[in-house]
């Protein structure tokens, strides 16, 4: 009886922890951003790639802010379920397009739960978490300094707490000490602080070397160390027919619909959907039904690139993207329908 509680409980475990997705994001160039899902911030720190686990719904809204508030903030619908019902985990890339602009863009999406080295995990939560602003340490170092006027020797302890300065700055005080006017001078440089009194008429100067720390902030990254995705191989499609004008006859597609059908990997029926639509011309309509027998996103955007020339009226491509889960597949689908128009 023990053995088929363990079994009923370690069965139900596997079962709950396959009802959660997760949505990754990173920076290609190094950008540091929060991720605010459904509202909520999720890494209570800007980094520049992060894991949100224990996605339990279909259907989340991804917003992303950048820590350099000069960048444009990014939304994003994702779904995480497939066409199968089947949940995903969805990896989105944070890049820059030609014009400069930065892009919110599927990486990849797949069923593993595993996290690559380097990435924050962040465990879902509906409640934002407090910023902590970490408080500097500024201990102070006793600095001693004489000098000597008209035989009179004066030693000075002078608590100097460390600053980070990068230009020389005057500033002037007038006291009154015992009936003696006192003014001082403080010059201050990147190198030295330099301090004139003048007591009674007495002319007195201190030069104190400073160290000045250096300002933490954020490593450089060099043009040669930036990390660039590999160019995408794409398809030259052999045009046979350059103007489409007649789409392929419905008992002629449904077969080669059906030939595609019968393929198991993503791989072969890409391979044989792009071998009848090379010989044939299609409709918008007949385009959409072979979009629909992918089930990942990038195979549908693939195709869809492909069949574009092949396409009879092309003034109904737009429909094309309803088959599409994410709307940054819609964009680069434009994006390269555009670029086809301004090469004729």
């Amino acid at each position: 009886m023990k053995t088929k509680l363990l079994l009923l409980f370690l069965f139900t475990s596997q079962l709950i922890f396959a009802q959660t997705s997760s949505i990754t994001v990173f920076s290609q160039e190094g950008e540091r951003f929060y991720v605010i899902v459904n509202g909520v911030r999720q890494n209570d720190a800007p980094t520049t790639n992060v894991k949100v686990t224990d996605l339990e719904k279909p259907n989340y809204l991804v917003k992303i802010i950048f820590e350099d508030q000069s960048i444009a903030s990014l939304n994003q619908n994702v779904n995480l379920l497939d066409y199968d019902e089947k949940r995903t985990n969805v990896t989105f890339n944070l890049k820059r397009d030609k014009k400069g602009k930065m892009k919110m863009t599927i990486n990849s999406f797949d069923y593993d739960v595993n996290s690559s080295k380097g990435t924050d995990v962040v465990k879902y939560h509906e409640v934002e978490n407090p910023i902590s602003i970490p408080t500097k340490n500024t201990t102070s170092t006793p600095t001693t300094t004489s000098s000597t006027t008209k035989n009179t020797s004066t030693t000075t302890n002078t608590n100097t707490t460390p600053t980070t300065t990068t230009k020389t700055e005057t500033t002037t005080v007038e006291m009154n000490m015992l009936g003696i006017g006192v003014n001082t001078k403080i010059e201050e440089s990147e190198d030295n602080v330099n301090v004139n009194l003048n007591i009674g008429g007495i002319n007195t100067s201190v030069t104190t070397k400073t160290d000045t720390p250096v300002k933490p902030g954020r490593p450089k990254v060099l043009k040669d160390e930036i990390v660039t995705e590999k160019p995408i191989a794409t398809t030259t499609v052999e045009n046979t027919a350059k103007n489409c004008t007649t789409k392929m006859s419905t008992a002629d597609f449904q077969r080669a619909k059906s030939s595609v059908e019968k393929q198991s990997f993503a791989e072969t029926k890409m391979k044989v959907a792009k071998q009848f639509t090379t010989s044939n011309c299609l409709s918008t309509d007949q385009i959409i039904e072979i979009v629909n027998l992918f089930s990942f996103e990038e195979n549908k955007l693939d195709y869809a690139k492909f069949a574009y020339s092949k396409c009879v009226d092309k003034n109904n491509y737009f429909m094309v993207n309803d088959a599409f889960s994410f709307s940054s597949s819609t964009d680069e689908l434009t994006e390269y329908i555009e670029s086809i128009s301004k090469n004729k």
